[in-house]
């Protein structure tokens, strides 16, 4: 199901960033988004979350921080508005009708369209293994806004099989989501730790400069960066995503991309948090599953 579009991107209370191998999926209301968490036993990555308050013009305040994968039942980590506003939404930010991803300067930084859509590429609803996923996030009941945070810009190759198929000028590396409290609300952030949970509430901020940012990573502790020439994370993703019918997608279906300038690209970060991670050639970056197709999961 697809996000709701908005065409402006106000300032938030709260910035949200998403970080290496997650997937962000609309529910059919849209009225959350659910998070999947890539935690295959094979795959080196692992999850952080990290909750900051930002002041201006002096040190960030950490707040709570947690570290390995999520635990108890789904989902094991929400954040959540109360009160809620009478029409809780989640948006993506898109300016403008028209979008060409083979001209980098061809549309806003911002735009979500260049955050990585496998069900855009495959042209199907695409299924997540949940076992290897869940307990998951969901960000529920509050109007949030999701946009590329940061983008890795140069000529990117999409290829199919091993076989070139068209060419872009960017992919997101950051998604960003932003949420806005109204006046004597309040964004609830539950977790579990162990067999305790855990609440963190943020107020929305009486002080002028004052705001929030909400980090979710998951991605290698260490990484060998000379392997960035050639490492990709699609196969991780092909791990658990899986066709309509919840089968393995062949090989000679499966997408990758290529960075095709011969010197590391430039990065935009999308937090003082976030610099080019893991892989200098292509990132660790989140994606999202985002079609008009109904879901059966």
């Amino acid at each position: 199901m697809p996000f709701q579009i908005e065409t402006t991107l106000p300032e938030p209370t709260i910035r949200i960033f998403f970080h290496g191998l997650l997937i962000l999926r609309a529910a059919e209301d849209r009225e959350s988004c659910s998070v999947e968490v890539h935690r295959n036993a094979k795959s080196e990555h692992v999850f952080s979350v990290e909750v900051r308050a930002k002041i201006e013009g002096k040190p960030d305040i950490i707040l709570m921080r947690h570290f390995g994968n999520l635990q108890g039942s789904q989902p094991a980590f929400t954040i959540e508005v109360s009160p809620p506003p009478s029409a809780p939404l989640v948006y993506k930010f898109q300016p403008t009708e028209i979008f060409d991803p083979t001209l980098a300067s061809g549309g806003d930084e911002q735009d979500f369209r260049w955050i990585t859509n496998l069900d855009e590429l495959h042209k199907a609803d695409l299924t997540v293994d949940l076992a290897q996923t869940r307990p998951g996030i969901m960000i529920k009941n509050g109007l949030y806004h999701f946009y590329a945070a940061a983008r890795l810009v140069s000529p990117i190759l999409i290829t199919q099989g091993g076989r070139p198929r068209s060419e872009i000028a960017a992919l997101s590396s950051i998604i960003g989501a932003n949420l806005f409290l109204e006046d004597g609300s309040e964004a609830v952030v539950t977790w579990n730790e162990g067999r305790a949970t855990q609440t963190l509430s943020l107020e929305k901020p009486q002080q002028a400069g004052t705001s929030y940012e909400i980090y979710f990573d998951n991605s290698p502790l260490y990484a060998d960066q000379s392997l960035g020439a050639i490492h990709s994370e699609f196969p991780e993703y092909y791990a658990i995503v899986k066709s309509p019918l919840g089968e393995d997608i062949p090989l000679n279906q499966q997408f990758d991309m290529q960075v095709l300038n011969a010197f590391p690209p430039r990065h935009q970060s999308g937090s003082i948090k976030f610099d080019l991670r893991c892989c200098p050639r292509i990132p660790c970056q989140s994606i999202v599953l985002e079609s008009d197709l109904t879901r059966a999961q």
